[in-house]
């Protein structure tokens, strides 16, 4: 995971695009928080660091069910996108069409196998608009 960051940090910073800090429900939440540069990473680490080293024997007994629970409510707002797939319908079919491919090839594949399948279709998707 660690190698992937890392390369893709580097690609990325060609491009003016969102940067990405760890997994995903931390960047959810950095995005929701208004982050703009790559400086909230050192401040999340540390949070995590000290999450990990004072607060983490205290979580340990927890089952976990109840950790899961934790991460699907931090994730919540990821599950919200379903409500946008009918507005995205009307707007752009292809995107909806990624977003469909996307969502069941990682569903029901790997991670590693859905994002390459994703990948895939939206190289396919850009050149069928690239000829039309």
């Amino acid at each position: 995971e660690l190698y992937a960051l890392g390369f893709m940090e580097c690609l990325s910073s060609f491009f003016p695009v969102y940067p990405a800090g760890t997994a995903l429900s931390r960047s959810l939440v950095c995005e929701a928080a208004g982050t703009k540069t790559q400086l909230y990473t050192i401040f999340s680490s540390l949070l995590l660091l000290i999450v990990i080293l004072w607060v983490g024997p205290f979580l340990e007994a927890l089952p976990k069910c109840i950790l899961a629970c934790i991460v699907v409510v931090a994730l919540q707002g990821l599950f919200m996108q379903f409500k946008q797939l009918k507005p995205l319908w009307t707007l752009s079919k292809f995107d909806f069409l990624v977003w469909i491919v996307s969502f069941l090839a990682t569903a029901c594949c790997d991670v590693t196998q859905g994002l390459a399948i994703s990948v895939a279709f939206v190289l396919m998707t850009v050149v069928f608009r690239c000829q039309w």
